[in-house]
C-alpha cells in the first residue's frame, strides 16, 4: 500500500476487517480493464500501464472543468451501482493524483455523489444526487497520490446526518427521498470540492485508481454468552459455554426464559438479531417461527447493576435495527421458554445478509441454579434463590436466572417483567411440584 494513504483510511479499513466478514471489489485497471466504464467525461482518458498506485491507473490529461468529477459511465453494469441496501455497502474507496493545474486546488475536499436517474435514464432534467462532503482535501500537485475513503451509510432508512442532496434539472424532484437513490444508484461520482459551490475553469492533469466498494458478506455470529457460571448457590454473572469457561467450584447453567448472546462489532452499521426456533418439544408446531429482538432496554437487577436486554417482536424494523456496544444481551419474550432450543444470527437492518447461527438453548422449567437438569430439578435451592432476589441480597443470582413469569392466566402467553416476584416464587414451587411450563407461545405472523 503507497505510504501516502491516509491514517482514516487505514483505520477504518481495520476495523472494517475485524467487525464483519466482508467483500471489497477493486478496479485497479490492469490489462486496460475499466468495471464500471470510469471516466472524467472529456473523452481525453487513458489507461496507462505504469505511474498508478501501483501499476496501471486511469490518467486524463487534458480536464477543462471548474471541478475534476471522476465517475462511473451512465447505464453501465458494475459493482458500483445498483441496490446499496440489498448489497450492504458499507464503504467506497478511490485513489486520486493531480499531476498539475492552472492556478490552484487549494481548499477543495472530495465529496462523494451518489446519483440517481429518477427512473428516467435518457430524461436528465430530474436526475439529483445524495452527496457527501469528505474531511480530506484533493491531492496538490507534489503530493503524489492520496486515498480517500467514505462510510456508506446504506441501512439508513432517512437521509444521514453530514449527507445533503443536489438537483441537476428543472424537473428534479422537490423533496427527493433518500431511500430512492440508496436501493437504486445509477451513477457513482466525486467531485473536487463542495458540488454547491461554483469554481474558476482550469485545465487539470489527473487521475485515478483503484475505486472500490465494500458489501457485507454476512456478518460474523454472535459470541456464546446463553449460560452463566454458577457457584453452590449463587450466579457468578461470567458467561461460558463449557464447565471448563468456569473456575471450580462453578459449573454453566442455561436460563429457563431468557438466553444471552455477544452480538458482535458491526462497523457502526445498524443490525438487526435474528432468532429461529428451531426446537421446543412443549409447542412442536412453533419450530421454525423466525423473530427479531427489538430495542436494546435496561434490565433492573437490583441491588447490582442493570444489564442490557431485548424483547424479541415478530419483525425487524428501522426502529430495532440499532449499532449493538461491546458487551452481553439478555434476550426474553413470549417465545423464550424452557427447554427449547434457538438460532441465532445477526442480519443488516432490512434482515437480508445474516451471519451463520449461533445455537443456544433454555433449561429445565425453574432450574434457576446448580446443579441443573436431572429428575430432582428444581428443588428448594432454586425456590431460596428467588427469595434472595426478592429481597435483594446482593449474592443472588442476576435477574435473567430467576425472572420467570409476568403477567398472564395460565394457559395464555407470559412475558416476562424484569422484576422477581412472588408470582416467581409461586412458579418455581409450582415446577418443583412437577407441573410443566403453564403457559403458551403465541404464533409470530410472517
Amino acid at each position: 500500500m503507497n505510504q501516502r494513504r491516509t491514517l482514516a483510511a487505514s483505520v477504518s479499513g481495520m476495523l472494517l476487517s475485524v467487525a464483519a466478514r466482508a467483500a471489497t471489489f477493486v478496479e485497479p485497471f490492469t490489462g486496460g480493464s475499466n468495471a464500471g466504464e470510469w471516466i472524467y467525461g472529456t473523452g481525453n482518458e487513458i489507461i496507462e500501464s505504469e505511474g498508478g498506485n501501483p501499476g496501471a491507473y486511469l490518467h486524463d490529461p487534458l480536464v477543462d472543468t471548474f471541478a475534476p468529477q471522476p465517475r462511473t459511465t451512465r447505464g453501465v453494469s458494475s459493482p458500483f451501482v445498483g441496490d446499496y441496501r440489498t448489497a450492504g455497502v458499507t464503504a467506497i474507496g478511490i485513489d486520486l493524483i493531480t499531476h498539475s493545474v492552472d492556478f490552484s486546488a487549494e481548499g477543495r475536499p472530495l465529496s462523494i455523489l451518489l446519483i440517481s436517474d429518477n427512473d428516467t435514464p435518457i430524461d436528465f432534467s430530474d436526475d439529483w444526487a445524495a452527496y457527501f462532503i469528505g474531511p480530506v482535501n484533493i491531492p496538490l500537485p507534489g503530493q503524489g497520490w492520496l486515498s480517500y475513503h467514505f462510510v456508506i451509510p446504506s441501512q439508513e432508512t432517512s437521509l444521514p446526518a453530514g449527507w445533503g442532496t443536489i438537483p441537476f434539472g428543472e424537473n428534479s424532484p422537490p423533496s427527493p427521498d433518500w431511500n430512492d437513490v440508496i436501493t437504486d444508484v445509477n451513477q457513482l461520482s466525486f467531485f473536487y470540492g463542495d458540488p454547491t459551490f461554483f469554481f474558476i475553469f482550469q485545465q487539470w492533469n489527473v487521475g485515478l485508481d483503484n475505486p472500490s466498494i465494500t458489501t457485507l458478506d454476512g456478518f460474523t455470529p454472535p459470541g456464546v454468552g446463553d449460560d452463566t457460571c454458577q457457584t453452590t448457590n449463587a450466579d457468578t454473572g461470567i458467561p461460558c459455554s463449557t464447565n471448563a469457561d468456569c473456575t471450580s467450584p462453578a459449573v454453566c447453567g442455561l436460563k429457563s426464559r431468557y438466553i444471552t448472546i455477544d452480538p458482535p462489532a458491526t462497523f457502526d452499521i445498524p443490525i438487526t438479531i435474528q432468532v429461529e426456533i428451531v426446537s421446543m418439544p412443549q409447542f412442536p408446531s412453533r419450530v421454525g417461527e423466525i423473530w427479531w429482538a427489538g430495542p436494546e432496554v435496561s434490565i433492573p437487577n437490583p441491588p447490582n447493576a442493570p444489564l442490557r436486554g431485548a424483547q424479541l417482536l415478530c419483525e425487524p424494523t428501522p426502529s430495532n435495527a440499532q449499532v449493538w456496544t461491546d458487551g452481553y444481551i439478555h434476550l426474553y419474550g413470549t417465545a423464550i421458554v424452557p427447554g427449547s432450543a434457538y438460532n441465532v444470527r445477526v442480519c443488516v437492518a432490512n434482515g437480508a445478509n445474516c451471519s451463520t447461527p449461533l445455537l443456544v438453548g433454555t433449561g429445565k422449567w425453574g432450574d434457576v441454579v446448580r446443579a441443573f437438569g436431572g429428575g430432582a430439578q428444581p428443588n428448594f435451592t432454586d425456590i431460596f434463590e428467588i427469595v434472595a432476589k426478592f429481597t435483594n441480597s446482593p449474592s443472588a443470582p442476576d435477574m435473567p436466572r430467576v425472572d420467570l413469569v409476568g403477567p398472564g392466566n395460565p394457559g395464555q402467553p407470559s412475558l416476562v417483567n424484569q422484576v422477581a416476584s412472588f408470582a416467581d416464587i409461586s412458579a418455581d414451587v409450582a415446577a418443583f411440584s412437577g407441573s410443566p411450563y403453564p403457559h403458551t407461545v403465541p404464533a409470530c405472523p410472517d
